[in-house]
């Protein structure tokens, strides 16, 4: 057999495999697998994680999303839950990888509730049980590769963002408890294809407002951002331009009617 054919025979086979294995995402009810998930979880976090539902689509365009997740609080925790999530979604364009960007064409998330607390004594309900203590060269090799890893980051282009109804509370004992609360924040594009962001919430009982638009939908090259917001009696200005290899150059205003 020439080196064609068997180049040729190996194309085909890996075709069959991949359209095998997507037909099979496609019709396959992925939630008989939510228990082998769960302990998974269970096992890398050394807390009970619940998972209501988990749908994947891989044709015509690749979408996983998850309903009602549920993360148990540390043990000496004054609530039971750290984490609750009514419905996490997640849109990609497969082909954008081809172009040396990641395009998320849309990113939904709904109805969570993080619980940050720490117990007086150093502990604090995020650090988990994660199994055996890295040694200090094996850190420093993580350090390494995080930072090669940041250097080679691929960009992400974001097409449409859906928030709503994220609260983020944070609790020390004999303190009063610190809540953030985003009511809503939305990026879509307008008739234009420039994407227009709206959004709104509560910080430390101070109302928030953001306003902003960034480059257009199309994407590619350069892009220019600027995102204006209010927080109580504080006005936010950010402006910049992102570049196709996520370098950004930025700059920020602060003003507030309280300051001298």
């Amino acid at each position: 057999m020439s080196l064609l054919r068997i180049v040729l025979f190996l194309f085909l086979l890996l075709l069959v495999l991949v359209f095998g294995v997507a037909g099979y995402l496609h019709v396959a009810d992925l939630n008989q697998y939510k228990e082998q998930i769960a302990a998974r979880v269970q096992e890398a976090t050394g807390r009970d994680f619940t998972l209501g539902s988990l749908d994947v689509e891989v044709w015509p365009r690749m979408k996983v999303s998850v309903d009602d997740v549920a993360l148990a609080n540390a043990p000496w925790g004054s609530d039971p839950l750290m984490l609750q999530l009514g419905h996490l979604e997640a849109t990609i364009k497969p082909l954008s990888l081809l172009a040396g960007h990641l395009r998320v064409t849309e990113f939904v998330l709904e109805d969570m509730n993080l619980l940050l607390e720490s117990d007086g004594s150093g502990d604090s309900n995020w650090e988990m049980a994660t199994g055996a203590e890295p040694t200090a060269q094996g850190g420093a090799q993580e350090g390494d590769d995080a930072a090669g890893g940041s250097q080679g980051s691929m960009p992400v282009w974001l097409d449409n963002l859906r928030i709503s109804d994220v609260i983020v509370t944070l609790r020390e004992p004999g303190s009063e408890d610190q809540a953030f609360l985003l009511e809503r924040l939305r990026l879509q594009p307008d008739a234009d294809k420039v994407r227009r962001l709206t959004g709104s919430g509560l910080i430390l009982n101070q109302p928030l407002v953001l306003n902003g638009q960034f480059g257009k939908q199309s994407g590619g090259g350069s892009q220019p951002f600027q995102v204006n917001g209010n927080l109580g009696s504080l006005e936010l200005a950010v402006n910049g331009v992102q570049g196709s290899s996520m370098d950004s150059t930025l700059e920020a205003l602060l003003r507030t009617e309280d300051l001298a």
